[in-house]
């Protein structure tokens, strides 16, 4: 059986895809046997399968040959045995991945509807690497990745009528019947159905929402020595990331072969890629190998390295500076809204001048908790010196001494679901 939690996303998955909740329930419970993951390196990670006869025939002739001394790959079916335990699987998917990451992706089952990753392409993924990911999003994703399968083999119909013999044949195979998984599946779908349902768990009903913070006005105060704090590297722009000076410290410090052991050269990107990975492994994440390849466990590791350093957890942009021209604030703030974290920050910069200043009381005025933060100190600093006939001193106090404090200050845009009111 599974807890109210995993029966809450199997619940909703069933719901997305018009299917009787308790079916697909069944569905699960019979295919997973009831275990919807395991822990492995203190993090939640779906079941894994592995079939080496798959990851010979992907291969390489070359990478095959290494494959079958390591014992990874076998053109028999079942010739490599699965270890034991999902931390001892992981760890065999992790030495396949430096031969082909491709091929091993491709060469697992994943998650609670044991989908092969060869599966990727006619279930609608844009790489095998999509594939995966989903599947260790959360239940939800494995859930999400066992529809889509079970609609690409035109199952719809048997699971949401409980056609258990129809459904355990195509999905199981002509077999089914030795392990009875049709009648497995109709047993858990009627105890499933008399389960009682599961309580509301909505969010408490959110406290009135504070007035807009006042404009804060900083006095100025002695900078404080720098404290270096190692980045944690944005793989999610080509362009930025080459450009990216944090890149250019990585790669200097972690460059790749060249050529890689492959013989092959990697791209400016994929150079960038395996200095982070190089890095991370220099701070005990797995990364997987040092490949330059942008894969899962690459992303696994930023991901963990970023909740280990207090970043919002997930892929999506924590704090967005935006500036440049500032006369469409608003149209840039709503462009990046859909990557936005539900946690992040939005900061709009020269609000006291007239355009950008318009533009991002537009924005506050749709409802986004705001707050400003001000200081004319150094513009008020470089007039008086001005007016005492001293010289600027450098382009930054000529450009103070133009704008008179005319065009300065940062506004705040909190996302709906950041610390309510709190500054950063």
């Amino acid at each position: 059986m599974f807890d109210d939690d995993v029966r809450r996303l199997i619940e909703k998955e069933a719901a997305a895809a018009k299917i009787p909740a308790h079916h697909l329930l069944a569905v699960v419970e019979v295919e997973s046997a009831g275990k919807a993951y395991a822990m492995v390196k203190g993090r939640k990670e779906p079941l894994i399968r592995w079939e080496g006869h798959y990851f010979d025939r992907l291969l390489s002739p070359a990478d095959r040959a290494i494959a079958r001394k390591q014992g990874l790959a076998s053109p028999k079916a079942g010739g490599v045995a699965n270890p034991n335990g999902q931390p001892a699987r992981y760890a065999l998917l992790d030495r396949a991945i430096l031969i082909d990451a491709k091929a091993a992706f491709e060469s697992c089952s994943w998650g609670v509807g044991q989908v092969m990753g060869s599966h990727w392409k006619s279930l609608g993924y844009s790489s095998v690497e999509a594939l995966v990911t989903e599947a260790r999003r959360d239940v939800g994703g494995q859930v999400r990745l066992m529809v889509k399968f079970i609609v690409e083999n035109n199952l719809l119909d048997e699971i949401r009528s409980g056609a258990w013999a129809k459904f355990a044949r195509a999905y199981n195979g002509p077999a089914y019947k030795k392990n009875a998984y049709d009648t497995k599946m109709a047993k858990a779908a009627a105890r499933w159905a008399k389960a009682k349902p599961l309580t509301a768990t909505g969010k408490p009903a959110d406290a009135p929402k504070p007035p807009p913070a006042p404009a804060v006005v900083l006095t100025p105060q002695p900078t404080p020595a720098p404290v270096p704090v190692a980045p944690i590297a944005d793989l999610t722009g080509d362009a930025a990331l080459i450009a990216n000076p944090v890149s250019e410290v990585l790669t200097s410090k972690y460059p790749a072969p060249d050529p890689m052991p492959n013989g092959k050269s990697l791209t400016a990107k994929q150079k960038i890629v395996y200095a982070v990975q190089a890095w991370l492994k220099e701070l005990n994440y797995n990364p997987g190998g040092l490949d330059g390849k942008d894969g899962p466990l690459t992303a696994s590791a930023i991901r963990d390295a970023r909740a280990d350093n207090g970043l919002i957890e997930g892929d999506q942009i924590d704090i967005l500076f935006i500036d440049g021209d500032k006369s469409h604030f608003d149209t840039d703030f709503y462009t990046y809204m859909s990557v936005m974290s539900p946690k992040g920050i939005v900061f709009m910069h020269d609000i006291t001048d007239d355009a950008p200043g318009a533009a991002y009381r537009r924005v506050c005025s749709t409802g986004f908790r705001h707050s400003e933060i001000i200081d004319k100190t150094d513009s008020v600093k470089a007039s008086w010196q001005e007016e005492a006939g001293e010289p600027a001193k450098s382009p930054h106090e000529g450009w103070l001494r133009h704008w008179k404090g005319s065009s300065c200050g940062v506004g705040v845009i909190y996302m709906p679901d950041h610390p309510s009111g709190r500054n950063p």
